[in-house]
């Protein structure tokens, strides 16, 4: 499936692609960091099998969306809302997963009556404090110091992935995969799910590094809200074994959130996390009558 593209307010192009049957009942779904709608191949299954239309844009910088300077974490709800106009749908539940968990959670505190619903899978917390990046993979705690001490540095180390990832994205993503626990190279083992990961990240850099740049500046800079003013409810998924976003970021997101049903899965890492559990995430998700409700 391809792309497919509409024109914002501001004139920027927005991509997305649709996972599920067309009359399905619709759910926003937010990529992780770094990567593009692409990523949402792996729900395709569940959402026939669920009844769900998953719509998964790119955010700006990334694949065929335009990159947007002076972009935050929150205007991303404006961006989710204009897509949700285009289709004529009223509301629409939202799922995070990994660095696109701050964005769902933006999406239900600026819009809750349009994002009546979040699901989260191994959702990153905000990256501001110092220590906050402790037990992740040497090269992303040194790209998220780098980014709150010395943002050049962060982008020059960026850019070259970016190189990388263009030219040979099975051979980085395995390199980056390495170190993962075993429930997700289980999951990577299968050559179908491997594929459509890697496809995500090979189109996250389609335009270069400056969507994973710009993001990752957002995501170490100050909360743009309280955690404790999202009142919609939240299901968290996280694995015990994750070994990308420790689950202690998703025990934060859980103390912190007034509606937040959580989920700690032992033996389940970062990926194998949302592709075991997203059919339960979705039947839950469409299930509630006041989350998808598209107009006639």
């Amino acid at each position: 499936m391809n792309p497919r593209t509409i024109t914002l307010p501001d004139g920027r192009a927005l991509a997305w692609m649709e996972f599920g049957p067309a009359d399905g009942r619709p759910v926003l779904y937010c990529h992780g960091f770094p990567s593009t709608g692409a990523e949402a191949a792996f729900a395709e299954q569940a959402a026939y099998a669920t009844g769900a239309r998953v719509l998964a844009p790119d955010r700006p910088g990334y694949g065929r969306s335009d990159h947007a300077p002076g972009r935050t974490l929150t205007g991303w709800a404006d961006d989710a809302l204009a897509l949700l106009d285009h289709q004529r749908i009223d509301t629409a539940p939202v799922i995070g997963f990994s660095g696109g968990g701050p964005y769902a959670l933006a999406c239900a505190w600026r819009r809750p009556e349009r994002f009546p619903r979040v699901a989260t899978f191994g959702a990153m917390e905000w990256l501001a404090r110092p220590g906050s990046e402790a037990d992740m993979a040497a090269l992303s705690q040194v790209s998220i110091r780098l980014a709150r001490r010395f943002p050049p540095g962060q982008a020059a180390i960026f850019r070259l992935l970016a190189i990388l990832i263009r030219v040979a994205p099975q051979t980085l993503f395995s390199l980056l995969s390495a170190g993962h626990c075993p429930a997700d190279r289980a999951v990577f083992h299968e050559a179908h799910v491997r594929s459509r990961w890697t496809r995500a990240l090979h189109d996250s850099v389609m335009q270069g590094a400056v969507g994973a740049i710009t993001e990752l500046r957002l995501y170490v800079a100050d909360r743009p809200f309280a955690l404790d003013d999202v009142h919609v409810p939240v299901e968290l998924w996280h694995g015990l074994d994750d070994t990308v976003v420790p689950s202690r970021h998703g025990e934060h997101l859980a103390a912190a959130l007034p509606r937040c049903d959580a989920r700690f899965l032992a033996d389940e890492g970062h990926f194998s996390t949302p592709v075991n559990a997203i059919a339960e995430a979705l039947e839950r998700v469409v299930a509630d009558p006041r989350a998808p409700r598209t107009r006639d």
